[in-house]
């Protein structure tokens, strides 16, 4: 009996006491990552080529630029004061007729009108002046008439009483335009102004001006200029004071009786000279 229970038993299960002779394998080790690329560090720029040498062949560096001219000082007027207050004299008024082929006292008569007792140069050394608003107004195209009528004015006119209201319209007048405010206003013993400065053969009115303020000298030969450049002498010779004050004080010359004031004065000046 058990030996058919173990012959059923062997033909299903096996024997008994043998083992399976499968072995199970132990699984396969992973396979190691494949090693990974060096990192290559990046390639710096190629370095800038070092400058040419400055001779051979080599280009030369751009030249500096030249200096800027200087500009002019904003305190250009508080240096107009007079070298010499030394008046004019008969001798000078002399010298300068024999020039113009007239009388000194005709020259007398033109410097007594125009400047009166005060001479070229007020008590603080500055020359004397007077504004003129509607030259001012005719050098700047009129730009200022709205925002400064009292300095800028197609009108003339509006002249203050004392010098240092009159340098105070040239000093205003200056910080909106230096150069059209100097040819605007009339200068020294002879009121002659500053937009006849050709007639000296100045650069411009800052030149003019600044000769004016030196001496009665250079007001004097101002004068001169002016005359000769306007044709002048045949008037002062023939004492046409009509004719003189017309061109020399312009079109509102009668309005301030300069013609009539002139004759006077010569008049005056032949009754009485002066001995020096």
């Amino acid at each position: 009996m058990m030996g058919i229970f173990d012959a059923l038993f062997r033909a299903v299960f096996g024997s008994r006491s043998s083992k399976s002779t499968t072995t199970t394998s132990p699984p396969p080790a992973p396979k190691p990552a494949p090693p990974r690329p060096p990192v290559t560090p990046p390639t710096p720029p190629p370095a800038a080529p070092p400058p040419p040498p400055a001779h051979g062949n080599a280009s030369p560096p751009p030249p500096p630029r030249p200096p800027a001219p200087p500009a002019q000082p904003t305190d250009y007027l508080s240096t107009l004061r007079a070298e010499s207050r030394a008046p004019l004299t008969r001798a000078d008024f002399e010298r300068v007729a024999a020039a113009l082929n007239c009388e000194w006292e005709a020259v007398g008569a033109v410097a007594e009108v125009e400047s009166g007792p005060l001479g070229g140069f007020g008590p603080d050394g500055r020359p004397i002046i007077l504004f003129e608003r509607h030259l001012f107004s005719r050098h700047t195209s009129s730009r200022y008439d709205a925002t400064h009528p009292t300095i800028s004015n197609r009108t003339g006119g509006g002249y203050p009483r004392t010098q240092a209201e009159r340098w105070a319209q040239l000093e205003q007048a200056y910080a909106l335009d230096p150069e059209a405010a100097l040819k605007s206003a009339s200068y020294g013993r002879f009121q002659v102004l500053g937009q006849n400065y050709p007639n000296g053969g100045f650069a411009n009115a800052h030149a003019f001006v600044s000769s004016m303020a030196r001496s009665e000298q250079g007001q004097l030969q101002s004068f001169v200029d002016f005359v000769r450049a306007n044709n002048l002498g045949d008037e002062l010779q023939r004492k046409d004071w009509v004719g003189f004050a017309s061109r020399y004080n312009g079109p509102s010359y009668a309005q301030f009786q300069y013609d009539t004031k002139m004759a006077a004065a010569y008049q005056r000046l032949k009754n009485n000279p002066p001995t020096s």
